[in-house]
């Protein structure tokens, strides 16, 4: 073609038809302030349309957990697999919700894995096998990648057999793995039979008592209180250092059973005064094991609450504290401040508060020099509120006193180590960094021993030319021949990853993976 036609597009300057209101231009904070009141409103609606559903799905989902649960414990008698139709109704859209708190619920309430399949996942019994045992059974681990069980032993079997779900399952039982782990690895749970006689345990196991950090302590504290023949008994007698254990274990297990029921009381005393945040029982199990629950903020805010509690919601908790009261010097004290506050209650027509009330503080203001100052002034009380204020305190000390001397750090008791298993501690302890003193390690030391140092002193994700420069550095000081360096490197790689504290990531090539050995 000799000759291109070229078009020019002139849009045209006039205004549309309909004029924009604010011509683009709009108030950033009010746009977040918009945003913001938005999804404050609709996560309200959100919230009554959610407690709409569950109040309508209650009684079906109370039904299906029930069958669930009647089906488990008549596993042994059944010779089929329980079945149960559920007609959901036409509105899919409220399926998923359905579906999500029958999940939520099977596994808390049931302790059973609920599976999601749809029509077009199964096809024939083969895909759905497939499909079932893939979703029951799929996880990953911390650096995304795939679990594959390594515990089997035997044939590999096929990823629509069944017994790939019976093998999963029995994995599952915490309870049990924890059982195992610590009897397995600990060689002092033997302590832990009650019927357990001194000529059944050998003299390495009574040696290996006398080690354990607990017993340290314990040969430190009685030497404080100048009962050095006791220490020395325990050091020179086995017969007596079995007696003693004997004892002391027991009074170990009490004390634990002490924490234990008091964090299930602290939790009922908290549900008793509205406006307080509702924690589960299971975060006061974590920080009472780890010693952290009496010091923390749980308990404080606790405590201020009951300061500042008015006579009906003192009522309450004072009836919660009679009938679950933890161990103390004086348990009688909760009956003996009901009586008194039933009294005032008697002659009072309104509800009573204490002088920590915020109801009996005004701010005082005045001028000095120029400058205004404000302060804090509390309003005089009548009889029947001071009265009141005085039970309030006695209950504060009388509860302070029970969290203090029950909530004791588990790590501090005597023989601690045989008595608790912390599932945290391997965990901790391999994927969390240590430091260690200059000069620490030297080339004299097991080549795999070193490894394992510098494999304690790095992250989740290990930079494997790092490790082997920092190997070189140790072992190769003397300017040896590098292959000999080398051939000791890689076998002490090899073998930390044959002792399953190392694998291969997929994350990064040239990186390795911490693993945590359990039972280490």
């Amino acid at each position: 073609m000799e000759h291109e036609k070229c078009y020019v597009f002139k849009p045209q300057e006039d205004r549309p038809s309909k004029r924009r209101r604010v011509n683009g231009a709009s108030d950033n904070a009010s746009l977040e302030l918009r945003k913001k009141t938005c999804r404050e409103l609709w996560d309200a609606q959100q919230g009554r349309i959610d407690e709409v559903i569950d109040h309508v799905n209650r009684a079906t989902l109370d039904e299906i957990i029930s069958f669930i649960k009647t089906a488990y414990f008549n596993q042994d008698q059944a010779t089929k697999i329980p079945t149960g139709l559920v007609v959901a109704g036409p509105s899919i859209a409220s399926h998923a919700q359905f579906f999500d708190s029958l999940a939520e619920r099977a596994a808390h309430e049931a302790q059973s894995t609920f599976v999601a399949l749809s029509s077009n996942e199964c096809p024939n019994l083969k895909t759905l096998l497939k499909n079932l045992i893939r979703k029951a059974t799929s996880a990953e681990d911390d650096d995304g990648d795939e679990h594959v069980s390594t515990r089997r032993k035997g044939p590999k079997l096929l990823n629509y057999d069944l017994q790939l779900l019976f093998e999963w399952c029995k994995e599952q039982n915490p309870a049990h793995y924890a059982y195992m782990s610590h009897f397995f690895a600990n060689p002092l749970s033997i302590f832990l039979r009650p019927d357990l006689k001194y000529e059944q345990v050998s003299s390495k196991d009574l040696e290996a008592l006398r080690n354990v950090d607990s017993f340290r302590k314990l040969a430190d504290d009685l030497l404080d209180e100048r009962d050095a023949a006791t220490v020395r008994s325990l050091l020179e007698s086995d017969e007596f250092l079995f007696d003693y254990t004997k004892e002391q274990i027991i009074v170990t297990q009490q004390k634990i059973q002490g924490i234990v029921n008091t964090c299930l009381t602290l939790k009922q005393l908290r549900d008793s005064i509205p406006r307080l945040p509702d924690i589960p029982l299971s975060a006061l199990y974590i920080r009472a094991a780890s010693g952290e629950l009496q010091s923390s903020h749980i308990v404080r805010d606790f405590l201020l609450a009951v300061k500042k509690a008015p006579s009906d919601t003192l009522t309450q908790l004072l009836a919660v504290a009679a009938t679950s009261a933890p161990e103390a010097p004086d348990p009688t004290t909760p009956t003996r401040l009901q009586a008194q506050l039933s009294s005032l209650l008697a002659s009072a027509d309104q509800p009573l508060r204490s002088a920590h009330d915020l109801r009996h503080e005004t701010l005082r203001t005045t001028v000095v020099a120029q400058k205004v100052e404000l302060s804090k002034q509390r309003s005089a009380l009548s009889a029947t509120d001071a009265a009141y204020s005085a039970i309030v305190d006695e209950l504060h000390a009388w509860l302070a006193a029970c969290f203090e001397a029950r909530l004791v750090p588990p790590h501090t008791l005597f023989l601690h180590e045989v008595a608790v298993y912390d599932l945290r501690s391997p965990h901790r302890d391999v994927f969390t960094p240590r430091p260690r003193m200059a000069g620490a390690l030297s080339s004299t030391q097991p080549p795999t021993a070193i490894l394992y140092q510098l494999y304690l002193e790095s992250g989740n994700l290990i930079n494997v030319n790092d490790l082997w420069l920092a190997f070189h550095a140790i072992v190769g000081e003397d300017e040896e021949d590098e292959s000999m360096t080398m051939a000791l490197f890689q076998r002490s790689l090899a073998e930390l990853k044959y002792l399953g504290l190392i694998k291969a990531s997929r994350k990064k090539t040239d990186h390795v993976a911490k693993l945590a050995w359990k039972g280490l």
